[in-house]
């Protein structure tokens, strides 16, 4: 609705949307198929433990083994949840621009780099200097994890039926987060000897996740170098 508004010549529209990506890019392109695309991609292991410790924190719980399962594909994300190739083919398809395609690692080794073809991508420019590079929001403790992991497998988060009313359900969200972030930040009352010494999540299962999308990421390695050369115009 404001972008419809016509009050500036340009907007930059920042949003995160996992698992809900197909549908929240097919409403924005039925409006703004014009519009041009920046994603940022994280190798699946990493991205995938960072949404299991969000599924910790929000009160829920699994192991990370159940988390994805990628022996019978059972788990609280399923397999082809984890496909990052078919989001960009979306992007490559409900847009007329072609995507410009980051990567996390990228970001973190080279951050005016990226930050440098956002901005040419964008017709933008920006002053480094003017940039804050710390971070904004960190991951709470491995510790703090552990106990969250533990008190929701003792006491499981059951969820409420829906409320229609939009200020109720918000309220109701929210009271939810605030328990969850109260705990949180009780947990670092614990003593350390107290909490379990075995990782959150074990190397091996982290490594087995990477070597299972392994395809898929250089698959989209392979996209990128395409689709980034067709977008700065020198394909």
């Amino acid at each position: 609705e404001v972008i419809g508004r016509g009050d500036h010549p340009s907007y930059l529209v920042s949003r995160e949307f996992d698992r809900r990506f197909e549908q929240e890019v097919n409403r924005f392109a039925g409006h703004f198929p014009h519009a041009g695309t920046i994603i940022l991609l994280r190798r699946h292991d990493g991205y995938l433990a960072s949404q299991y410790r969000r599924y910790l924190k929000n009160a829920r719980y699994a192991e990370f083994t159940e988390f994805l399962d990628l022996d019978h594909d059972r788990g609280v994300w399923k397999q082809k949840e984890l496909l990052f190739l078919p989001l960009l083919q979306l992007l490559e398809y409900r847009f007329h621009r072609p995507p410009l395609v980051l990567f996390h690692q990228d970001l973190l080794e080279e951050p005016h780099r990226v930050l440098g073809a956002m901005a040419r991508y964008a017709g933008a420019s920006y002053d480094a200097g003017d940039i804050d590079l710390g971070r904004v929001h960190s991951s709470h403790g491995e510790k703090q994890q552990k106990v969250m992991k533990a008190i929701n497998r003792r006491f499981p988060w059951r969820p409420r039926p829906q409320v229609s009313n939009r200020l109720l359900h918000w309220l109701q969200v929210r009271s939810r987060l605030l328990v969850c972030h109260a705990l949180l930040a009780a947990a670092r009352l614990v003593p350390s000897a107290a909490v379990d010494r075995t990782p959150l999540i074990l190397p091996e299962e982290l490594a087995r996740v990477r070597d299972f999308y392994a395809g898929d990421w250089e698959a989209c390695r392979a996209f990128a170098v395409d689709s980034n050369r067709e977008a700065s115009g020198d394909g």
